[in-house]
């Protein structure tokens, strides 16, 4: 007789449970979930600047933005460029 042998412990492949189609999902997000947890535990970035040290940034007095830049269409400036720009103004006037 195939199937269990009960003497052994030991079954037939044709008797072993499979694993169903929810088993094998819950396996499958589960292994997603281990790489996300492993790709979100990553160092920072890399953060580099090219400084000239005998540069006397003190002798510039103003600064402008283009008139056009590539965010920018004609006649409309985007929330982003707006942001930005904002940011520099204010970083700007504070360093006088």
């Amino acid at each position: 007789m195939r199937g269990h042998d009960p003497s052994n412990g030991v079954q037939d492949a044709r008797t072993q449970p499979r694993l169903g189609v929810e088993s094998m999902n819950r396996l499958l997000m589960a292994g997603a979930l281990a790489l996300t947890m492993i790709a979100g535990c990553e160092s920072g970035p890399t953060i580099r600047a090219n400084l000239d040290p005998g540069a006397n940034l003190a002798s510039y007095k103003t600064y402008m933005f283009p008139e056009k830049t590539g965010l920018d269409r004609p006649g409309y400036s985007t929330p982003i460029s707006s942001y930005f720009k904002e940011a520099i103004r204010r970083e700007m006037d504070a360093r006088g």
